[in-house]
């Protein structure tokens, strides 16, 4: 991993600390991500689909779950990721339902395999994560375990050219593996299902489709990474993370992060600015948005000296919700106002940083210090 930085420096008084919030995270390798479909509330750190009428009752056909309210299976917020899904018809919380299935897989407890979401009209039920890192691939694990005498909850579940089908029995034919799968330019991946079952008995579910729980996984990315692909743009080449190709004073991997269309583009018109406010120090810059960093990792980083260490927190690759967004630091914190900043000349999506360092412990002689930092 290379990291190089670039500071912008202001010298302030600081007056007293933010209130604590919780921790964000950029979507990282490792990261897993759970969703539990369905009325009982998980109990494992899963982001939960349900119908808030209970059992059987009629379901939300459409939803998001927003990026800033997404976590992973450690309980920290996954920063700009979101999930919907489209066409669910119901939600079900049977008494033959999976409660200690033979063989369950050990990444779902009975919290998320004791209800379920489904579509019966043989309308495909949709579901699709938006903000994914696109210099990671993922690997899904499908959960479903509903019992019963026939096999009319049978369903494929396909993403891109992969797709495999569930059992309606317990043990593990009950889930399903996708692995390698990767999102699309923009960071999204698209689940689709298809009913496969056959029923004899009334009602008729015949061709349902069916999803208890599911989880997410970052693994290590294969061929080009986002910034691979911006160092070649133009015809460039020869381009890396922590040289300065075009001699513009800004590192290439800083440029990129800042969202300069190419490694051409002169990117000192895009270094932060910086402010008193307050008695505070406020650093305004625009970004690339976390699907378009790729596994780049930009942060912010400040110092009372400009001696080791700096503090440092995550800088935000998506609109905040709620705004501002709250990152804590031993001694203070930074508060974050992150909005849509469009697209630069390339199409990569862009966030507009306005950020607020508070720190009376850093500031005690009366100078605090911002810069960035990019780590490839």
């Amino acid at each position: 991993m290379k990291t190089k930085t670039h500071s912008i420096l202001l010298a302030s008084v600081v007056c007293g600390l933010a209130p604590s919030a919780a921790h964000a995270a950029p979507l990282a390798e490792g990261t897993v991500i759970g969703i539990d479909f369905g009325p009982t509330a998980p109990t494992n750190n899963f982001n939960q689909v349900a119908s808030t009428e209970g059992g059987g009752a009629a379901f939300n056909t459409a939803g998001t779950i927003t990026a800033g309210n997404i976590i992973d299976t450690s309980n920290v917020v996954v920063d700009g990721v979101e999930f919907s899904w489209a066409n669910g018809k119901w939600s079900n919380n049977d008494a033959a339902d999976s409660s200690d299935l033979p063989g369950q897989n050990g990444a779902f407890d009975d919290s998320n395999l004791t209800d379920w979401i489904g579509e019966n009209n043989n309308t495909q039920l949709i579901l699709t994560f938006s903000g994914l890192n696109t210099g990671l691939t993922y690997d899904l694990l499908i959960g479903h375990g509903f019992v019963l005498t026939e096999n009319e909850t049978d369903t494929t579940f396909t993403v891109g050219s992969q797709s495999a089908t569930n059992d309606h029995g317990t043990g593990s034919a009950a889930y399903v593996t996708l692995n390698g799968l990767s999102p699309d330019e923009f960071g999204t991946l698209v689940i689709t299902t298809t009913g496969n079952g056959t029923s004899t008995t009334a009602p008729d579910l015949s061709n349902l489709t069916a999803v208890a729980a599911l989880q997410l996984t970052a693994t290590v990315g294969g061929g080009q990474t986002a910034f691979e692909e911006w160092a070649t743009r133009g015809g460039a080449s020869g381009v890396t993370f922590d040289d300065d190709a075009n001699d513009d004073g800004v590192l290439d991997g800083m440029a990129f992060l800042l969202g300069a269309d190419t490694p051409a583009t002169d990117a000192t018109g895009l270094l932060p600015t910086a402010d008193e406010t307050g008695g505070d120090l406020v650093m305004a810059f625009s970004c690339l948005a976390s699907a378009a960093r790729g596994a780049s990792v930009l942060n912010l980083e400040y110092d009372g000296d400009l001696a080791a260490p700096w503090l440092s927190v995550p800088v935000p690759g998506a609109a905040g919700d709620p705004n501002p967004i709250l990152e804590n630091t031993v001694s203070g914190s930074v508060s974050f106002v992150a909005t849509d900043g469009g697209t630069n000349g390339e199409g990569d999506a862009l966030v507009d940083i306005v950020a607020t360092i508070t720190d009376a412990t850093e500031s005690a002689a009366g100078k605090v210090f911002g810069r960035l930092n990019g780590t490839e």
